[in-house]
């Protein structure tokens, strides 16, 4: 959900990521989302990206629309806010935590994508 903080209306609100993992049947629809167990960053490129859903993937929203523009394939649920840097030449990325045991999923990793130039 984004709020416009000048007049604190709601300016849209898009489901987060998919139950399926608790749902193995298929019967999770789309407009239901996910439980939110982390933060959401917005970058200067106008892209909100959050991991913190129950399926294993990155999201990212257009800033204004709520669109959601791009997911990353992830090796479990992701339930970090992700950060983002700009290393030395100018290459931005993404990097957000994975994992944690339970639904979602075993083991431990940090996952980096490399974001388009600008």
């Amino acid at each position: 959900m984004a709020v416009d903080l000048v007049t604190g209306q709601h300016r849209w609100n898009s489901p987060l990521g998919s139950v399926s993992a608790l749902t193995p049947d298929g019967s999770a629809r789309p407009e239901w989302g996910s439980p939110n167990l982390g933060g959401p960053i917005a970058t200067a490129g106008g892209l909100v990206f959050i991991g913190a859903a129950l399926d294993a993937k990155l999201h990212a929203y257009d800033i204004e629309s709520g669109r959601e523009v791009w997911t990353g394939d992830l090796p479990n649920s992701a339930r970090a806010t992700p950060m983002a840097f700009r290393t030395p030449n100018g290459t931005h990325f993404v990097l957000v935590a994975v994992g944690g045991g339970d639904v979602f999923g075993s083991g431990d990793h940090l996952v980096a994508f490399r974001l388009p130039a600008e």
